[in-house]
């Protein structure tokens, strides 16, 4: 059979994998710039869980969702 028409089992499993981001336990100071940084790196987190949403792209979803932590609702 054609390769076309077999679905692979691991292609839905690789969504729910994405493993979190590890989080030192040491202090972490920042400056102003990179609190900047840090503030359009969210910014740009959050319009591209939006727009994954509007496509209905599950793993970019799952990524942007992962990065935002509990931050999303």
């Amino acid at each position: 059979m054609s390769r076309a028409f077999v679905k692979d089992q691991d292609e839905d499993q690789g969504v729910d994998d994405i493993p979190d981001r590890v989080v030192s336990p040491h202090r972490n100071l920042v400056t102003a710039i990179g609190l900047a940084q840090i503030d359009d790196e969210l910014r740009r987190s959050r319009d591209g869980l939006a727009a994954a949403r509007s496509s209905a792209d599950r793993a970019e979803v799952a990524r942007h969702r992962r990065d935002l932590g509990d931050e999303v609702i």
